[in-house]
């Protein structure tokens, strides 16, 4: 095994202490555009649910506003635009407005109790009900508009469709299409919530790629709790990475997802994301991120660092070598994994990785 001085050490997290500082502003902050949104309540925003959260079997879409555990809050829009599409469901969004905005942009807002009172006496013309089981066919009109300005109130929070108790989802897209429109993070549209609180990282996972590959002298993906990371770990052939972790914010009893996340070998990039927008049609497909096995025997949600070619999607901006480390003999690596929230709180975890001979 290859063996590390102290005095090496010591200079190694210094080094990796000063690199992730800067990893957070290597590739930018987010910054808000001049279109600054209005907030769809009348009451302090808190968040129960961040854009492209991990979920089941989904990124979360939106935001996901707290109401206290109460339905019937008066939601707005948050910009002029005008109310295109009405949906009755039993699942998914529940009751959920559309509105059109300039330059094709798209507010959306689900799980309302109820409509805009000339929304609700449209529907009572029409004879249209909400679906009372989940395997009833969805109402979803195309055919009425309504102009509506901005601050004015369009609906009700409520609690109907897939939704785990009372809140308001809304969500930013650019675009109105289901198979091209975009969702894009409504934080960039000026909206702040004070956070001070860096993400907790939970679990680093190593992989061998390959039949060719080991970690630590074995062939199956090794797990270790963050806080008892060994200091060095032999490895051999392709070798890929992933992170559990979970965000927080000061004074509220949730959990969330990150923004972003990078893995880094020697202070080169192998695979990075930022959270600013996903396509709609790939929001689906989170299982293609995650160890799915890992989750399945009840463990958490480990994001990996590889990237599948065969996959139509990956949130990665950056990546390098498949999101995987290629490992020479007798080489040592320094893995630095680098997770941050919005506010540009972070975190990171470090190991040093020991090359061996192939089995």
């Amino acid at each position: 095994m290859l063996s590390i001085d102290l005095h090496s050490r010591r200079m190694a997290v210094s080094l990796l202490l000063l690199l992730s500082g800067g990893v957070w502003y290597a590739y930018g902050k987010p910054s808000a555009t001049a279109d600054t949104l209005l907030y769809p309540l009348f009451i302090r925003p808190q968040i129960a649910g961040n854009f492209a959260e991990l979920r089941r079997t989904h990124y979360h879409g939106g935001l996901d506003f707290r109401t206290h555990q109460r339905c019937g809050l008066r939601v707005r829009s948050v910009a002029d635009g005008e109310i295109y599409k009405i949906g009755l469901s039993a699942k998914g969004y529940g009751k959920v407005l559309y509105v059109r905005h300039n330059g094709g942009e798209v507010s959306v807002y689900a799980h309302l109790s109820r409509f805009h009172p000339a929304i609700e006496r449209m529907l009572r013309v029409r004879a249209l009900k909400m679906p009372k089981k989940r395997n009833m066919p969805d109402v979803i009109l195309e055919d009425w508009v309504m102009p509506v300005q901005s601050g004015q109130v369009i609906a009700r929070s409520g609690n109907t469709g897939a939704s785990g108790g009372p809140h308001l989802h809304f969500e930013w897209r650019s675009g109105e299409g289901e198979d091209t429109a975009v969702l894009v993070n409504p934080c960039l549209k000026g909206w702040t919530v004070t956070d001070h609180t860096a993400p907790l990282l939970k679990t680093l996972a190593v992989y061998p790629m390959d039949t060719e590959s080991h970690v630590a002298g074995r062939r199956a993906p090794l797990y270790w709790p963050v806080s008892d990371l060994p200091d060095t770990c032999r490895v051999g052939g392709r070798i890929g990475f992933g992170l559990e972790a979970l965000d927080s914010i000061e004074k509220l009893k949730f959990h969330y997802g990150l923004y972003a996340l990078t893995f880094s070998i020697d202070g080169d990039t192998l695979a990075h994301y930022r959270w600013d927008s996903l396509p709609l049609r790939y929001n689906g497909t989170v299982h293609t991120h995650i160890d799915t096995a890992y989750y399945r025997r009840g463990g958490g949600r480990v994001e990996l660092s590889r990237v599948d070619g065969r996959t139509p999607y990956t949130p990665y901006r950056q990546y390098k070598d498949g999101g995987c480390l290629v490992v020479e003999p007798h080489r040592c690596y320094r893995l630095v994994v680098t997770a941050a929230d919005f506010n540009g709180n972070v975190a990171f975890i470090q190991m040093v990785l020991a090359g061996d001979l192939f089995f």
